[in-house]
């Protein structure tokens, strides 16, 4: 070989490994970002026992995922980098290539990764592309971005250095030096060889490899328990892989006769008591988890819901799981028994204008007036409208509220002054009514009305401070509610949207991280016995209608915490495109087409020992399971949320 074709050979062996080299760096700083992730979020993995192999698992499983990442942010790069043209050896033509192909959409791309690092603490997952519908609804998050850097400005700072680091890394390999090389047949035919092998390893690297189907997100749990896949899977890969996910896949497990023997969405009551007038009142709390009760958690030293615990002392505290990690998913399920079993919020999805059977509506029949308070900005979340599909009479928010001087500055009325509101409201109620009220202050930034700031310093003003301020508020209103000529003829329900964050390792595993509480309270009456274990959010339509004794049929996924049928005890949730089954002896986990993970609920507390192949499948509980998911599917799909709907 002639110098002159060697050194054409070593030119074109160079830029090709400089291209390999470049995909190299970003696979790194995707996996130093994996350690990151779990630096900054060490309190959601303590406690759980797991050897070194199963840790390795985790990352080496991860890099598949992050090639995966890689050749897709990376692709047009790659493409035109290995043009057979001979404008692309110029080196204009590689800077600009660089910086716009390269440099900025992989500094985007772990920008999302970095956001996730603080808020997946709030959604328990990845982020999916359900976000920009979420923003694009007034969740106030484009508000509190400003906030968030105050609160988490080492995320960002650290972000900001690993991206300078990542630049002069990369600023490292030269490639100026290299000569102008006009075309010839021989780099022509090169090139497309080259071009053609990176596009044969992009399309198997963006699989995921040469199995049947692509990976998925569920595919995380082949490397890890469920409760470690969000660190298993980088941001980008769950943005990028739910971009299309906005419609339900239609499920057929079952024939439709089968289907029906085992699972139906359907409450019927045929009461011989009389038909109680009872007002009812649902009072939603903000993310007040299961952990901040001493009435459900015996590990408490200090119960930062000392005015709950009361009124659950006097009632009936049940301890229930959300249906849902986050308040657009919880409003559907207590108000309208609509769990959430999609990657993007019922009310946010394409099935958002369905008919739905809710309480408002059922409690209209019976002569109930209704309406639905927020404190938050009107259009926040959708709220205002779910609440006009959900037949509410009336709706109360921010602007109904008038009083800016009470706003938090985020996210709407502090809770104590909103309580004040809404029990002042009630007064103009005709009986019997039905009122909902979504509180709103337990929530980052753990904001406090500057007068209370001292009474509630419990360490810092952070989530169980606003806890307490929120656990006050309640007080108080019930203090004030007493007065009320209504107040003795009311039933009051209180329950969490969602669970929260939490220290404890306990309420960071698959079943803690959804334990809320449910509180039934009537200030003149008493309740049936109730020996179920638990309870799910999906349960409280279908309990208020059998207290209330409505002898009726209704579109429920829930069913009555006062019947205690063994087989009604459980619940249902859903994350990072994996289903999860809680019932009285097991947890399972479920991708859509296999069983993934068995656990023996009240032996394996953190859920450490996946009994899955080691005892018979409980296939009664799988086919619950399937039934329930075929039965949501199929019904928001086809429009079948009430009943005459649903016997089409």
């Amino acid at each position: 070989m002639s110098y002159k074709r060697h050194q054409k050979f070593e030119v074109k062996s160079r830029q090709f490994s400089v291209l390999l080299l470049r995909l190299g760096i970003v696979l790194l700083f995707y996996f130093l970002s994996r350690l990151l992730f779990i630096l900054f979020n060490h309190q959601l993995f303590l406690g759980q026992s797991h050897s070194t192999v199963y840790w390795l698992n985790i990352f080496l499983g991860g890099i598949r995922f992050d090639l995966a990442t890689v050749f897709v942010i990376n692709l047009l790069f790659l493409f035109f980098s290995l043009l057979p043209f001979r404008f692309t050896q110029r080196v204009t033509y590689r800077k600009v290539n660089t910086i716009l192909l390269y440099y900025i959409p992989n500094i985007v791309a772990f920008s999302a990764d970095y956001i996730d690092m603080v808020y997946s603490r709030f959604t328990q997952k990845r982020m999916t592309f359900d976000v920009f519908r979420f923003i694009e609804a007034g969740d106030g998050f484009t508000e509190l971005i400003p906030q968030f850097l105050s609160d988490f400005w080492y995320v960002f700072v650290v972000y900001v250095v690993m991206m300078i680091l990542f630049v002069c890394i990369n600023r490292l390999i030269k490639t100026n030096d290299v000569p102008l090389y006009y075309s010839t047949k021989h780099f022509v035919i090169l090139r497309t060889l080259l071009l053609i092998i990176m596009s044969s390893v992009s399309v198997v690297a963006i699989r995921g490899g040469f199995q049947l189907r692509p990976i998925g997100i569920t595919t995380a749990s082949h490397y890890a328990d469920m409760q470690h896949c969000v660190i298993v899977l980088n941001t980008p890969f769950t943005l990028f892989k739910t971009m299309d996910d906005v419609t339900l896949e239609p499920k057929n497990y079952f024939e439709e006769q089968e289907l029906k023997t085992i699972y139906q969405p359907i409450y019927s009551e045929n009461h011989d008591a009389c038909l109680k007038t009872d007002n009812v009142i649902v009072i939603i709390l903000e993310g007040v988890t299961a952990e901040y009760s001493a009435c459900l958690n015996s590990q408490l030293n200090q119960s930062f819901t000392p005015n709950l615990d009361s009124i659950a002392h006097h009632g009936k505290m049940i301890k229930t799981y959300a249906n849902g990690t986050r308040s657009m998913e919880g409003i559907p399920a207590v108000i309208a028994g609509i769990p959430s079993l999609m990657d993007n919020e019922y009310i946010t999805s394409l099935y958002a204008d369905n008919i739905i059977t809710s309480l408002p509506m059922i409690l209209s029949k019976y002569g109930y007036q209704s309406a639905f308070f927020h404190g938050g900005k009107n259009g926040t979340m959708n709220f205002d409208s779910f609440a006009k599909t959900a037949k509410y009479d009336y709706y109360y928010g921010k602007d109904e509220y008038n009083n800016n001087a009470d706003y938090d500055g985020h996210w709407g009325i502090f809770d104590d002054k909103f309580l004040y509101y809404f029990v002042n409201q009630l007064d103009t109620f005709l009986n019997p009514f039905f009122a909902s009220i979504f509180l709103l202050s337990s929530h980052h930034p753990y904001t406090l009305p500057n007068t209370y700031k001292e009474r509630f310093s419990i360490e810092e003003e952070n989530m169980k401070t606003c806890v307490a301020y929120s656990d006050w508020s309640i007080g108080e209103f019930f203090k004030e509610a007493s007065k009320k000529s209504w107040y003795q003829n009311t039933l009051f329900v209180i329950i969490s949207d969602h669970a929260s964050k939490s220290e404890d390792p306990y309420y960071n595993t698959l079943i803690g991280k959804y334990e809320i509480p449910m509180i039934w309270f009537h200030p003149s009456d008493t309740f049936p016995p109730i020996s179920r274990p638990f309870a799910q959010q999906v349960d409280v339509m279908p309990s208020i209608i059998d207290y209330l004794n409505i002898s009726d049929t209704v579109f429920s996924f829930g069913h009555s915490v006062f019947d205690n049928d063994t087989a009604s005890v459980f619940a249902v949730n859903y994350l990072n495109h994996s289903y999860q089954l809680i019932t009285t002896y097991y947890v399972l986990e479920f991708d859509g087409s296999n069983l993934t993970a068995l656990y023996q609920r009240e032996t394996d507390k953190y859920l450490e020992n996946n009994i899955l192949n080691k005892v018979p499948t409980p296939e009664a509980s799988l086919n619950l399971l399937k039934a329930f998911i075929q039965t949501y599917n199929n019904s928001l799909i086809n429009n079948q949320l009430i009943i005459n709907r649903y016997y089409e």
